[in-house]
């Protein structure tokens, strides 16, 4: 086991505190900020450019109009956008990280000692 005052479980550990940063900021363009108080639009989220197509979707009884096109274009937009920079995210940063856990002899286990009545 990898002792918590090593160089190496201390690099593990700020990296952990990075990518936890780095994964925080998609959450927030996808929802938006949470630690905002009352009622904060941000039309630039990525639920909120979903949800303007989608009610587009619901509330349209008629052939699509050109700002349909627009909304649905902004929409796969963001989305593509989104998922290319989750792609970048997980190729950059997360694979790199996971193989310097694997290869560290970090274990969340305490050795077994076996219990005797002695």
């Amino acid at each position: 086991m990898l002792p918590a005052d090593t160089a190496q479980f201390k690099d593990i550990r700020a990296e952990v505190d990075s990518l936890g940063k780095e994964i925080d900021a998609f959450m927030v363009e996808v929802r938006g900020n949470d630690k905002l108080q009352g009622i904060v639009r941000t039309p630039t989220t990525l639920n909120a450019k979903l949800r303007m197509a989608s009610s587009y979707i619901y509330s349209n009884n008629e052939m699509p109009r050109e700002s349909m096109d627009i909304v649905f274009n902004e929409a796969k937009a963001k989305v593509g956008d989104f998922i290319t920079k989750v792609n970048t995210f997980m190729k950059d940063r997360w694979q790199p990280f996971e193989q310097m856990v694997k290869t560290s002899n970090l274990t969340p286990f305490k050795p077994y000692e076996p219990v005797s009545l002695d």
